[in-house]
C-alpha cells in the first residue's frame, strides 16, 4: 500500500481481484499465521457484511489474528501483542477512533499512534463480539454510512448508549480484566 508517495509498511496485505483474492505475507516476520487470519478476516467482512469502518476492519482483524488451532478447539480473542500499551500510551476517544479513515496519516504512519489505533479497535471489536452486539453494530454502519448520522447520535441510536457511556464500558471491561478468549469445541 502506499500513502502520500510512500510505500506503508505493513507485515501483510489483501489483494482482491474479480476472482480471486491474495493474501501477501512479509516471510520475514514472525507469526505469519496471525498475518494470514487477520487478512483473511478484511476478505470475511468485505464478502459478508456491508461496508464499515477502519477501526471496525481492523479491530475485527485483530481478534481474529489471535486464532488458534488444536486438537477440535479453535480459541480467538487473546489479547494481541503488545496490547499492554492500551494501559500506558496516549489513547484515542472513542469519537476520535471512530472518525478515523483509511486515507489518513493516523491509518497510514508506522509507529505508537497507529499501534495505539489498531489496540484500541481490537479491544472496542473484542467488546462488541463479547457483548453480542453484530446486528447493532451493522445498524451502527448503516446510520453512518447510508444515513450519514453523526457518530455520537449513531452510537446512541444503534447501541442505546452516549459514546461516553459505550467508552466508559469497554474501558472498564479492559481495566477489570473482562476481555477473555473463546473457545469453539467441535463436538462430532
Amino acid at each position: 500500500p502506499i500513502f502520500n508517495g510512500r510505500v506503508v509498511e505493513v507485515s501483510g496485505f489483501v489483494q482482491t481481484s474479480n476472482d480471486k483474492d491474495f493474501i501477501v505475507v512479509d516471510m520475514s516476520r514472525q507469526n505469519n499465521w496471525q498475518i494470514v487470519y487477520h487478512e483473511y478476516a478484511h476478505i470475511w467482512l468485505k464478502d459478508n457484511f456491508p461496508p464499515t469502518a477502519p477501526w471496525f476492519d481492523e479491530g475485527f482483524a485483530e481478534y481474529l489474528s489471535t486464532m488458534k488451532l488444536s486438537d477440535r478447539t479453535i480459541t480467538v480473542g487473546q489479547p494481541i501483542s503488545g496490547a499492554q500499551l492500551l494501559n500506558e500510551g496516549a489513547k484515542y476517544s472513542l469519537l476520535d477512533l471512530f472518525q478515523v479513515q483509511q486515507h489518513s496519516e493516523t491509518y497510514n504512519h508506522t509507529g505508537q499512534q497507529r499501534e495505539m489505533f489498531y489496540f484500541e479497535s481490537w479491544l472496542v471489536a473484542h467488546y462488541l463480539i463479547d457483548a453480542g452486539l453484530f446486528s447493532q453494530t451493522a445498524n451502527y454502519f448503516r446510520l453512518t454510512n447510508q444515513e450519514k448520522m453523526p457518530v455520537a447520535a449513531a452510537v446512541q441510536a444503534a447501541f442505546g448508549l452516549s459514546l461516553n457511556d459505550l467508552q466508559t464500558v469497554i474501558w472498564d471491561k479492559w481495566k477489570t480484566d473482562q476481555i477473555r478468549a473463546r473457545d469453539y469445541r467441535d463436538e462430532a
